[in-house]
């Protein structure tokens, strides 16, 4: 179109007789806006002029036919469509140039949805609904003309005096119409990947209104997490990830966002549109229910095209919709909303002279400027080495200019920061380029030079860039460096080194090098922090609570996302869930990219907070998440495959293993899945399992813990605790014992539960005191637990607070309400002078004393603010610290007081097996869970959780058949 005052001077001349024009408000990927006055109508007016490279493939009187048929919407959410024709275009070149087609729509004197979340990021709920009824509105008006939008997204939809407006209706099916299969030798597509339908996506061009319930839905999930459900590096890897993943949970960011309205979107965002809602009023109303029920038509109702016409017109080229030619992935994506100047991606440095086996050095300096960034509130650093694949990590002559910006468009980034290392014969001089993805241009270049082998280069790279960040930050803002800058070189060397190692998921190797950088500099808190992730990655908690409790006490020294990570890893490692997740969610709230930010939440959901939300639904999501912003991160699979082992889901975790054993992970992450997968195939008799308890006893039990869903991988269970208790140390066979017992119990198998504990007697394990808890679970066992509470006695002040919590569980479940209360009397008074233990243990008792006492709301309040504090490990292998029993005392009073959604949510959290003290209560939840859905008129799922009830029957289980165990 040539330069924009020229362009707009020619445009002007050729409008001058209806038309004065202002100014070009932006460029997008189709066309170009300019804003006008209407001589006629005299009011302002936005003229939008295809692009010449589109306008090309057109049919340009079919294009303006198309679009005078839109222009019949006339809707108080409809931007209209007021005029369209051409302009010739100006002149140059051998042969005269085809006309560009324009159009004309009201002007609406306000911002963009696009620009709105990027200023705001997240919405307040009660604004992105009203935002996605009156879009809503607009979408069921056009559909019931016979008009699909295709192209629902932030930037077409306009604000302005608190209401919105929906602009370009139909423009996306005209230039489809009027391309027709020239569309795909233009090297542009129709519609935006971030919010196309799978069906849109595969290229089907006979669209109805379920492709806009789609996106719509798409629109909704960015207003409330302030990104788009899929995001990729390309536009191939988002469409591939609309028809194949689930959408993400927006309650994960937004716990605050109702169940329903969560439940609805993931019915707008169903693979086939026959499972979506039918009609955007569907999905509106859906929105508004409680119930989150589907509203209208039932699913499965046929779509308003017929199927028969919609496969006889499916045009068989995905092309035609996805690919986009050259280098630039996101070349349908409009690139009038203004890029984020916010966000820097910073690219891996080249070293000048080419070195044939560069040493990292280039990457290393490039990180330690990213975390240079981070300290610069409100800049971003965007790790560009995230981005490449492995071609582009390997070449040594880094990514072209091409390549980098459309990287940066890509994570919505206005800048993006590039170099080069430059060694001489005597010295070294690191040099950077700041670029402006926007203004397509170098903003600035700076360099720093140094002696060979004096300087160090990260701390080059930091006084280049202390040059470039005037250009990024206000002109009175005054940075200060020194937290990096003034770092030790060795510290830095060291630290960076770990880096090398961490990302390659070296974690011994990474860790050794972090702390020789705390040892050398212990200002250096970023080598705490990440030392400090390391040894959780290695399952090393003394050492991780101890690095992360030095980043907590410098964390002046550190960018304030760091500062809320670390405060939520301590708090993770010493039990405080809740708080925990409290910080985790303020670190994702600065970064929502961050992987091991997600991968730590789903840690807390996992591990800590299980009753949170049935079956690992938070914990999987967010690990779900973590591993679609990078794939290659094998902690995130190693749990979605035990979540699907979980649920029983084989076939899926068949598929994540495989990834994760193709990924070159630590082979001893890989162990305990293997040993699953292996029972799985084989039967247990198949699995060797004496010499993978003499190898590491620890991986089966690990093995053991995700095969406690069907019945098949029940067996696999109980044949791994059986041999963990036959043949190792003590401490594995008391986990084992719980494990076992436990499945015992929840599959009613009581002769083998009195079998098993008479094996233990010799071995001086506690088995027969387990049926004081296990008749808390099943009153089945009642006559045995009254013959172990009298064993006991009752001189209570001379017994450890575990066993006193035991027999007050008992007690309370019989109802003894003046024993209960002398037994939270001495567990009170070992409070007073005890530690965490006493204290959690003296107010389960108080909720119990209340309980029984009958006062049922105090001990309602009581028992709901019971939550699990114990480290991981005593979490799922010591009974005291799930509260299971607490839990279940919990769901039964809010049942009694017809709080049924409540008591649904807590008993459903017993479902998560994540500690193995709440197998014996799995039976009793579930029949709670269903008395609860019968109570709401959920039949459907109150007759599913009685067949799962019904496939803990025992029938094809494997039964117990234990020696004496050795001492």
């Amino acid at each position: 179109m040539g330069t924009t005052a020229g362009y707009l001077s020619h445009l002007q001349s050729s409008l001058a007789a209806r038309y004065v024009l202002d100014r070009e408000l932006g460029r997008g990927g189709m066309a170009c806006v300019y804003l006008a006055h209407d001589l006629r109508l005299g009011r302002d007016v936005a003229i939008k002029v295809l692009r010449p490279e589109l306008a090309a493939g057109l049919g340009i009187e079919r294009f303006l036919r198309e679009v005078r048929i839109e222009a019949g919407l006339h809707h108080p959410h409809i931007v209209g469509l007021l005029d369209s024709g051409t302009v010739e275009q100006i002149p140059g070149g051998n042969s005269p140039a085809a006309p560009l087609p324009y159009y004309v729509m009201s002007y609406i004197a306000g911002e963009s949805l696009r620009d709105r979340i990027a200023r705001e990021r997240q919405l307040p709920l009660d604004v992105a609904l009203r935002i996605t009824h009156e879009v809503g509105d607009a979408l069921s008006y056009a559909h019931a003309q016979g008009v699909v939008h295709r192209d629902v997204k932030p930037g077409n939809i306009l604000l302005a005096d608190g209401h919105a407006w929906v602009a370009d209706f139909g423009i996306a099916r005209a230039i489809s119409v009027a391309a027709g299969e020239q569309l795909t030798e233009t090297g542009l597509a129709v519609g935006t990947p971030d919010y196309m339908s799978p069906e849109q996506a595969s290229g089907d061009t006979i669209l109805d209104g379920r492709s806009d319930v789609y996106a719509l839905g798409c629109v909704l999930i960015e207003m409330l997490t302030g990104e788009p459900p899929f995001r990729g590096r390309t536009a191939q890897v988002i469409l591939a990830r609309h028809r194949s993943e689930p959408p993400p949970s927006v309650r994960i960011l937004r716990p605050g966002v109702p169940e329903h309205v969560e439940g609805a979107l993931h019915q707008a965002l169903a693979k086939a549109a026959a499972d979506r809602y039918q009609t955007v009023g569907e999905f509106l109303a859906a929105l508004d229910s409680p119930r989150g029920a589907t509203v209208g038509r039932p699913l499965g109702a046929g779509p308003s095209v017929p199927a028969d016409r919609r496969r006889r017109m499916r045009i068989g080229m995905a092309a035609l919709a996805v690919l986009i030619a050259g280098a630039g992935g996101y070349a349908m994506r409009e690139r009038m909303t203004l890029l984020d100047p916010n966000r820097v991606v910073v690219f891996p440095l080249t070293e000048r002279p080419a070195r044939s086996q560069g040493d990292g050095s280039g990457e290393a300096v490039a990180t330690y400027l990213g975390y240079a960034l981070e300290g610069t509130a409100p800049l971003r650093w965007l790790d560009g080495w995230d981005f490449l694949d492995r071609r582009q990590r390997a070449r040594l002559d880094g990514l072209t200019t091409a390549e980098a910006g459309t990287v940066a468009r890509g994570a919505n980034a206005r800048y993006y920061l590039d170099g080069s290392i430059v060694w001489g014969l005597d010295s070294v001089t690191v040099v950077l380029r700041l670029h402006d993805v926007q203004g397509d241009s170098v903003l600035r270049r700076t360099g720093a030079s140094a002696l060979a082998g004096t300087g160090s280069l990260p701390q080059l790279g930091l006084r280049a860039m202390s040059e470039l960040l005037p250009a990024l930050l206000e002109p009175s803002r005054q940075v200060d460096l020194a937290a990096l800058s003034e770092r030790s070189p060795e510290a830095i060397a060291s630290f960076l080194r770990g880096e090398q190692e961490y990302r390659q998921l070296h974690f011994d190797s990474a860790l050794r090098h972090y702390v020789a950088a705390i040892q050398e500099d212990s200002a250096l808190s970023l080598a705490a922090l990440k030392g400090g992730l390391a040894a959780a990655w290695l399952e090393r908690p003394a050492e991780a609570q101890s690095l992360l409790a030095i980043a907590v006490r410098r964390q002046n020294l550190l960018p304030r996302k760091y500062r809320l990570f670390a405060e939520g890893g301590l708090r993770y490692w010493a039990g405080d869930a809740d708080s925990a997740v409290s910080s985790f969610r303020q670190a994702l709230a600065e970064d929502p990219r961050w992987t091991e930010a997600w991968m730590s939440l789903g840690e807390v959901y996992y591990h800590l907070l299980p009753r949170a939300s049935p079956l690992d639904s938070l914990a999987e999501a967010a690990f779900a998440e973590a591993h679609r912003l990078d794939p290659d991160f094998t902690p995130a699979l190693y749990h979605l495959v035990a979540t699907a082992l979980l649920r029983g889901e084989t076939d899926l975790a068949r598929a994540y293993f495989d990834t994760l054993r193709t990924s070159g992970a630590d082979t001893t992450m890989q162990l305990p899945l293997a040993l699953s997968f292996d029972c799985i195939a084989r039967g247990p008799a198949g699995v060797d399992w004496a010499d993978a308890v003499r190898r590491d006893p620890g991986s089966v039990l690990e093995a053991a813990h995700p095969l406690i869903a069907g019945p098949k991988q029940r067996a696999c269970a109980h044949a791994a605790y059986r041999a963990v208790l036959q043949t190792a140390g003590v401490e594995s066979r008391w986990g084992a014992l719980l494990g076992l017992q436990g499945m015992l119990v929840a599959e009613g198998r009581y002769g083998e539960l009195e079998i098993l504990f008479a094996s233990t007697k010799a071995a001086d394990l506690p088995g027969r005191q387990l049926y004081l808890w296990d008749a808390v679970a099943d009153s089945a066992l009642d006559g045995e637990a009254a013959k172990v509470a009298v064993e006991r006695g009752s001189d209570y002040a001379a017994m450890p607070g575990p066993n006193l919590w035991l027999l007050g569980a008992w007690e309370a479940h019989r109802g003894n309400a003046p024993a209960v209360r002398r037994i939270a009397a001495v567990l009170d008074s070992l409070a007073r002078s005890g530690g965490r233990q006493d204290s959690v243990l003296a107010r389960i008792m108080a909720a119990q004393a209340t309980r029984v006492g009958g006062d049922t709301a105090l001990a309602i309040t009581q028992l709901s603010a019971l939550t699990p504090s114990a480290p991981r490990a005593e979490l799922q292998w010591q009974p005291w610290e799930a509260m299971a029993g607490e839990r279940l005392a919990l769901a039964t009073l809010l049942l009694a007081r017809q709080k049924f959604a409540a008591a649904d949510s807590v008993a459903a959290g017993l479902e998560n097996h994540q500690s193995v003290a709440f197998l014996p209560f799995l039976p009793a939840a579930i029949r709670l869970r269903a008395r609860a859905a019968e109570a709401m008129g959920n039949r459907p799922l109150a007759a599913q959780l009685l067949r799962r009830l019904a496939s803990l029957s025992p029938n094809s289980a494997t039964p117990v058949v234990l020696k004496s165990l050795p001492q």
